[in-house]
């Protein structure tokens, strides 16, 4: 976070963290979102500098403010930062933000580097300015005075971080607040002032409304069934700007693709929405075992014989069929799921490389059997129908590494140790069918390796979004 915000200065991108700077050194370690004005700066520009920097614009389905945008980064120890960037001075109702103060000027020119930090911030009578004029806004109407009451304690010590008194301000900032410095609760006990003094303050500012005056109760009761229903129901989290992205973790067995899965939808979905589908074994647990019951005999005589020379049985060339439509149909499903604006992680995705894992399985002399011929076009067919991952990460072992997490892996029926060493040999070329696949050396303890493929992961789309 600090890091960025040096940045954007050496960029010539003037802000300064207006509010909440009681907890500027908790936001900076990724604890809670930072709230930063940009003063010169348009929303292209600061995109194009965000992304660069690893930064990717989120929204919030249940909360959209013009001129106000979270951007959202993964850092290489796992801690996740927030930016909430206002290009406008918005504030107001929590729910509805319904005002936009011309104060920007006032602010540029009382802003400060914080001594600890380095961060620009508001200097103290500034802050308290800005402070007085939301306190006072929302305690104004009975809908954003509960809201307000629910977090008094955090306002509270963010008034106390001003280290101004109330009648300090007099005189103070472009809009004359004197009238109401009497009756604020903010003179010597904090508390909210009583209703109609807020309210008549609120009436007082009418002028720099955004919405008419008539419309913010309908706004705000839309706004409440909105969230209401996101919390009960859809429960959606941020989401990708133009659609999501599909993330497929890909490699042979025993390179840890399940367990890295689990530990990167744990930390995505702390502040997103993320999916998981599995594409090696598309089918369901149901099916499975009945595939598994249908192939049990074919498994083991396999374990004696060079099966894979010979011509697919019709028996296995059915199977082979089904399987490749339901990798196509959960494929499908996953890269629409993404186009709503979710992560998705996928373990495993198909390839058009015959024999490989995940590929096209049965093998065809042609001259044998033509409805074994006829059911192998078709599975071709259906394997070059499967969209494209936008990302794979094909997690790279070496074999010792592998037999060992197969050897700790709970499984049932899982692989022998002779299949794990002819899959790891056989399927080191595979390409997934995919528009960028990343090579990830997964050498390493889980607790080491997370972070870093977590990284890599949020860099690459990052690098995506900034393409698209």
């Amino acid at each position: 976070m600090l890091e960025f915000l040096n940045v954007l200065e050496r960029s010539n991108v003037s802000y300064v963290s207006w509010k909440n700077n009681h907890e500027l050194n908790f936001a900076l370690t990724g604890g809670c979102d930072l709230d930063i004005l940009i003063f010169n700066t348009s929303i292209c520009d600061f995109n194009i500098i965000a992304h660069q920097n690893g930064w990717i614009e989120m929204e919030n389905p249940v909360a959209k403010f013009n001129s106000i945008y979270h951007y959202f980064k993964v850092n290489k120890d796992s801690t996740i930062n927030h930016l909430h960037v206002y290009f406008e001075l918005i504030t107001g109702d929590g729910w509805i933000k319904e005002y936009n103060f011309p104060l920007k000027d006032f602010l540029f020119t009382n802003r400060e580097s914080d001594k600890r930090s380095g961060v620009f911030i508001l200097n103290r009578n500034a802050q308290a300015y800005i402070f007085f004029i939301r306190h006072l806004i929302k305690s104004g109407s009975l809908f954003s005075r509960y809201i307000y009451k629910r977090d008094l304690d955090s306002y509270r010590e963010e008034w106390s971080k001003c280290g101004v008194s109330a009648d300090d301000l007099h005189g103070i900032g472009p809009i004359a607040i004197d009238d109401y410095i009497k009756d604020s609760g903010l003179n010597q006990k904090f508390q909210q002032p009583k209703y109609m003094v807020a309210f008549n303050f609120r009436q007082y500012l009418r002028q720099y409304l955004r919405y008419k005056t008539l419309t913010l109760m309908f706004r705000r009761n839309i706004s409440f069934f909105r969230r209401l229903f996101n919390k009960l129901i859809s429960r959606n989290k941020k989401k990708f700007i133009g659609g999501g992205i599909v993330v497929a973790i890909s490699g042979s067995d025993g390179a840890g693709k399940s367990s890295m899965i689990v530990g990167l939808k744990d930390l995505y979905s702390s502040f997103l929405d993320c999916k998981i589908y599995a594409l090696g074994k598309p089918q369901g647990k149901l099916l499975e075992l009945a595939r598994s019951l249908i192939r049990r005999r074919d498994r083991i005589e396999s374990k004696h014989s060079h099966t894979l020379k010979k011509q697919s049985s019709l028996k296995d060339a059915v199977l082979a069929c089904i399987l490749a439509f339901l990798r196509l149909r959960k494929a499908s499903i996953a890269v629409r799921k993404a186009r709503g604006g979710n992560m998705v992680l996928v373990d495993r995705w198909p390839t058009n490389s015959h024999g490989k894992m995940d590929g096209p399985k049965i093998i065809n002399y042609k001259t044998r059997n033509s409805l074994v011929s006829f059911l192998a076009s078709v599975e071709q067919s259906i394997y070059e129908k499967i969209p494209e991952a936008d990302l794979c990460f094909y997690l790279e072992v070496d074999i010792d590494d592998a037999l060992k997490r197969n050897h700790e892996r709970v499984k049932d029926g899982k692989e022998s140790d002779e299949e794990i060493v002819m899959r790891h040999q056989n399927n080191q070329q595979t390409i997934p069918i995919c528009n960028k696949l990343i090579k990830f050396s997964n050498t390493g303890t889980y607790k080491e390796m997370l972070p870093k493929l977590a990284y890599d992961i949020w860099c690459e789309i990052a690098t995506f979004k900034q393409r698209s």
